[in-house]
This record gives structure tokens, sequence and C-alpha cells, in this order.
């Protein structure tokens, strides 16, 4: 559930609450150290971005960031590698990495487990969440729990997550505009503020304070209903 995306497009004039599906076991600070180490040890060698999602859903937008690596070589940077972590067929996806001959910078990993995703996250560098149409998506809300700098597009709970330097609209034309984000974002410095802040929003989809909540306001409608 979002905080305010799904509750405009649906308002009630109701008593209402905010009170995600998406529960964390909240990471510890270690995680956070070690994403801020790998920030200042990386930023000379391949950045690897990565994506959650089934891999042949269009809507997920995939392609956004497929394209964004052809963009990114003819401003001459080549040291790119984008990871797609989910199941379905990927010969749609594999066709577009062909045309725009970035195929060898494409991996397509397939499904993994819980634990697998996390070790996962924690080699990336950055998550990206393309998505043209998105509720409250799980996959990086995840990242940023495990302090990676992500960038997302501006639909649905996407923007409620991420800090407006790291949206990008939803177009049919986003691609250099990822490709200008991905080149503004190497500074370790702004990496760097960025796993902090994930980090930290990630904290309110900790699953003890989502249940407290979510209690809370069942007990406030249970009290309610017995005033009728």
């Amino acid at each position: 559930m979002t905080n305010s995306f799904l509750q405009n497009r649906y308002p009630t004039n109701g008593r209402n609450i905010s009170c995600s599906n998406v529960a964390l076991v909240q990471q510890t600070e270690d995680v956070l150290n070690r994403r801020i180490n790998k920030i200042n040890q990386s930023l000379s060698s391949k950045t690897i971005l990565g994506t959650i999602g089934s891999v042949d859903v269009p809507y997920k937008g995939h392609e956004t960031i497929i394209k964004s690596l052809s963009v990114l070589q003819k401003f001459g940077y080549y040291n790119y590698e984008y990871q797609l972590v989910g199941k379905g067929d990927i010969s749609r996806l594999k066709k577009i990495a062909e045309k725009y001959n970035v195929a060898d910078k494409v991996k397509f990993c397939g499904t993994m487990s819980h634990n697998e995703i996390f070790q996962w996250l924690e080699q990336i560098d950055i998550y990206a969440q393309p998505s043209r149409t998105e509720g409250l998506p799980r996959g990086l809300i995840e990242a940023m729990s495990c302090g990676v700098p992500s960038i997302g597009s501006n639909v649905g709970g996407i923007p409620e997550l991420l800090s407006q330097e790291t949206i990008f609209k939803n177009t049919h034309i986003k691609e250099k505009e990822v490709a200008c984000l991905l080149i503004k974002l190497r500074d370790s410095s702004k990496l760097t503020k960025l796993a902090v802040d994930n980090f930290n929003k990630s904290k309110q989809y900790n699953k003890l304070m989502l249940d407290t909540r979510r209690n809370n306001f069942i007990k406030e409608f249970k009290e309610y209903g017995q005033t009728l």
C-alpha cells in the first residue's frame, strides 16, 4: 500500500491508514557500512545495474535500461552491465539488446531464492525500477534496505520512495534521460548520500512497526464499533 498514490486514485471519506504488505526484517548497520565501502572502492570498475521482476512483462520497462546502455556507449561510457533477476521468456529483451548492440552488457540471471536475492543486491551498484505502471515495488524497497543507490520512473508509489533527483519521466524516449542520470551518479559522495537515505527510508517498512500500526488500527476500529 502506498502513502498517497493509491489513496488519491481511490479516495475514501472514512478513516484509513497506510500499511504496506511489503514488510522487511530490518538490515543491520553493517549492511550500510559494507555498501559505503563498496561505493568508495568501485567507481573505477564496472558499474552493475540491476532490476528484479518478470522479464516477459513489458510494463516493467526493462528495455529502457537496455536502451540507455546504448546511449551511454555513445557518450563514451562502456563500463556498465545490466543484470535482470526474474522469471519469464527472455527472447524479447534479448532481441532489443542485440538491436542496440549491448547484448554483451545484459545478463539474465533467472529466478533466485530470497536469500540469493539479498546476496545479489549486495553485489550490484545501482538498482533500477523503470516501470511504466507500478504500485509499491517490493524489489526496490528490498534494494533500499541494503543501502543500494536506486533510480526509478515517476509512476505509482516509486516517487514516494526515492528522492526527486533519482526519478525519471515515464515517457517513450526516456533512455537518454536515464543515461544522463547515471552519468551524474558517477560520484561517490552522491552515491553515499543515496545509500544512507535509502537505508533509512526502508526502516518505514520494518515488519514489527507495520504490525504495530496495523494492530492499532484494528483495535481502534473494534472500539469504534462497540460504541455504535
